[in-house]
């Protein structure tokens, strides 16, 4: 994978570089499945439909990471 991180840009200006290695399904993706996402749960969160994955952006600020299964 070419990107080491995606990126979130909140409403008040912030921006979040997270490691995709923090998830495991996207760590493993390809780029046409990491490109693949709509915003979820009034804009609370992202999906990415092809890799079962959805994260809210409370968890992201929190900085949660997933265990692979």
């Amino acid at each position: 994978m070419a990107a080491e991180r995606f990126y979130v840009l909140l409403e008040d200006g912030h921006e979040l570089g997270i490691p995709y290695d923090w998830y495991w399904r996207l760590a493993e993706a390809r780029l046409e499945e990491l490109n693949n996402w709509p915003l979820i749960a009034g804009r609370q969160g992202i999906f990415w439909k092809d890799l079962d994955e959805d994260l809210s952006v409370l968890g992201l600020l929190e900085g949660r990471r997933s265990g692979k299964a």
